[in-house]
């Protein structure tokens, strides 16, 4: 039955009531034609008895008046046979008597004086129709062995050398008392003539019905052909993805249901895509109510958009934390900024007084010098002393002023640095901050990465599950093709259960047709997975950029911090020195004060002024020496400075790209609309 798998249902349709009517022509011409060629035949049997039965009993009434001894033998015989040659039915039918041997007793149609070759004495037993049969012989047979029966032979209708014999039936009966035979018969070929005409009457009936039967047959074979030609163009396009197309059947039959089944899943279809569309275009509000929980391909799509809506939901957060933490950061750095350049001012102005102090040594040492000049020219003049004093006393006034000066940009230094440094440690707590957030949505995004991983793993056992019912549908279609070939062997029984296997075979190859349609849906929510996960690596790749730019961040500004406190150090120790030089200044002050009050006295104080001139000597070597060191350490807060203020840069640098990583990813969120 392979070589159906290949016809059209048109054809298997018409092929259908053309084998119905070729099984009936040939039922009737094997069956039913014999079958009332036999009836008849029988019916005209049986009247050709009955017409035996009124001979025999004519006959059987003068035997019993011969037994009764109202007749002798021999003219109960002559009145048997005158009343039996005279007997006639159905336009001149005759009856006649032979014996057992058997001889002719009495037949009508010849006299004793006109007797046939046949009928001469013994003529009997040799005579034959044309078939060869020695029919008197049979007559007398049956006659004698059964007491009645019937015979089938050739008989000329009429007298001549020139008529052709004619099918005829007999019947004959025994006498015994008499040891007669009474038969009669009828021609036949009357009978055939009858039979043909009824046959031809019924071919003509039969011709009729066997039109009507294929212009019916050709109907239904449309009616079924041309609605599954529909159903089959759409399912062809639908299997080329294209669901534009409907199908409009008011029908109730097995096709109806099937064309309904076609219309119902191409809604569904148009459902899913449209849902795919909405998803595609960003819009995670979309939904989709599965049929059935045997529903896999739409609970695989609720499950898919429930964890799409936590995964971008989830990413829409650590955009937000992100951009806040890319916030906080571009204001540390701002922060750091300012209080780089306020370092830097601070420590302008205490190179401005390192420079004064500078002069006011070098005029220090000039006034030292003339001081000397005036101790060892004392003998030159008091009014010489005198204008020395007070120049050495101006000298001392603007020391102590630049003293002063230093003791205050010390003091600013060490406000500014202690400043700096906090602002460090605020800035490092916010990068600290900024690490912790960024670890977070490093986390986050592995975590999504996961959930979309796992998708693909669920897209891909249902793509097995597929597999598994499209080989279910191959395996039901084998067995809905050994259940029609069973169904055909057992011929008019499993004719129902032929129509049952059909309709199980056509809906395992619809099965496997839409288990292909979702394989191949299933196939591009992989491809869409697969996107899904690269995105998310590269957004993992480009967190970890953010957080190996904010660890940098850090150490920079650790090194701010340090470069603060080591600058505080410094702005210290420059305190210390200048209240060191205050105290010296003050010292000189107090020596300038005795020179000038023993000025009368001078030599007598000469020895204790060299003695002062010394100290303020070795005083101003100790101012010169802090102020070199002063100098030194105002370089190296400048080097540190200059640093720190270019890896504040680089952290402002890394905040803003912080932030457009942030938005960029906050863009990327937008897109999908959640509720």
């Amino acid at each position: 039955m392979k070589f159906l798998q290949n016809v059209k249902v048109f054809q298997k349709v018409l092929l259908l009531g053309v084998i119905i009517i070729v099984a009936f022509a040939v039922f009737l011409a094997a069956y039913i034609y014999p079958t009332y060629k036999d009836n008849i035949f029988a019916a005209k049997e049986a009247q050709t008895k009955n017409m035996a039965d009124s001979a025999y009993s004519s006959i059987e009434h003068f035997v019993d008046l011969q037994k009764n001894g109202k007749m002798t033998l021999e003219e109960a015989q002559a009145a048997a046979m005158d009343v039996v040659r005279y007997m006639r039915y159905d336009n001149g039918n005759y009856f006649w008597i032979n014996d057992l041997e058997p001889k002719m007793i009495m037949h009508p149609n010849f006299t004793s004086a006109d007797k046939p070759e046949w009928y001469a004495e013994g003529g009997l037993k040799e005579y034959k129709d044309p078939t060869g049969k020695k029919i008197f012989v049979e007559f007398a047979k049956i006659a004698k062995d059964q007491g009645e029966g019937s015979v089938s032979y050739q008989w000329p209708k009429t007298s001549g050398e020139n008529v052709k014999p004619s099918p005829k039936i007999s019947y004959v009966k025994s006498i015994p008392e008499w040891g007669w035979v009474v038969g009669t018969g009828v021609y036949v070929d009357d009978i055939q003539d009858t039979i043909n005409k009824t046959m031809l009457n019924s071919l003509l009936v039969i011709a009729v019905i066997i039109v009507l039967s294929i212009f019916l047959a050709i109907a239904l074979a449309n009616s079924i052909a041309k609605p599954l030609g529909t159903i089959t163009a759409v399912a062809g396009r639908l299997a080329e993805g294209d669901i534009s197309d409907n199908i409009t059947m008011d029908r109730k039959d097995e096709v109806g249901l099937l064309a309904s089944a076609f219309v119902r899943m191409i809604d569904y279809q148009r459902a899913v895509s449209d849902v795919a569309d909405q998803m595609a275009a960003g819009d995670l509000t979309a939904s989709i109510e599965p049929k059935s929980e045997k529903d896999r391909l739409g609970n695989s799509f609720v499950k898919m958009l429930e964890s799409l809506r936590d995964a971008v939901g989830q990413v829409a957060l650590n955009a937000a934390s992100l951009d806040s933490a890319a916030d906080d950061l571009s204001q540390a750095s701002n922060q750091a900024a300012q209080a780089t350049s306020q370092i830097a001012q601070t420590i302008q102005q205490v190179a401005n007084g390192s420079s004064v102090q500078a002069d006011a040594i070098s005029k220090t040492s000039s006034a030292v010098d003339q001081m000397t000049q005036a101790i060892n020219g004392v003998a030159k003049g008091a009014q010489e002393q005198s204008a020395s004093v007070f120049k050495v006393s101006n000298a001392t006034d603007q020391i102590n002023k630049a003293i002063l000066q230093v003791a205050g940009n010390a003091a600013a230094v060490s406000s500014d640095s202690n400043t700096s440094a906090e602002a460090a440690r605020k800035g490092a707590i916010t990068i600290e901050k900024t690490l912790a957030g960024m670890q977070s949505i490093k986390q986050k995004v592995g975590i999504s990465a996961e959930k979309v991983e796992e998708m693909g793993r669920r897209s891909e056992e249902i793509s097995k599950i597929i597999e598994t019912i499209e080989d279910i549908s191959s395996q039901t279609n084998l067995l809905a093709l050994n259940a029609a070939i069973e169904a055909a062997r057992a011929g008019e029984y499993g004719k129902g259960f032929a129509v049952v296997a059909d309709e199980v075979r056509k809906l395992a190859e619809r099965s496997s047709l839409a288990t292909k349609e979702i394989s191949g849906l299933i196939k591009r929510i992989l491809t869409s997975v697969e996107d899904a996960v690269k995105a998310m690596e590269d957004g993992s790749l480009e967190v970890e950029k953010g957080v190996e730019n904010a660890n940098n961040a850090g150490s920079v500004l650790t090194e701010i911090l340090n470069a603060a406190e080591a600058v505080n150090k410094q702005a210290i120790l420059a305190g210390e020195a200048s209240q060191h030089m205050k105290t010296v200044s003050e010292e000189l002050i107090t020596a300038v004060d005795s020179v000038s009050a023993v000025v009368e006295e001078n030599t007598a104080s000469t020895e204790q002024m060299a003695a002062n001139s010394s100290e303020v000597h070795s005083a101003i070597e100790s101012i010169a020496s802090i102020s070199e060191e002063n100098s030194a350490s105002l370089e190296e807060v400048s080097a540190s400075t200059e640093e720190m203020s270019a890896q504040v840069e680089e952290v402002t640098a890394a905040a803003q790209q912080l932030s457009e990583m942030s938005k960029a990813l906050q863009s990327v969120v937008n897109r999908f609309k959640l509720n």
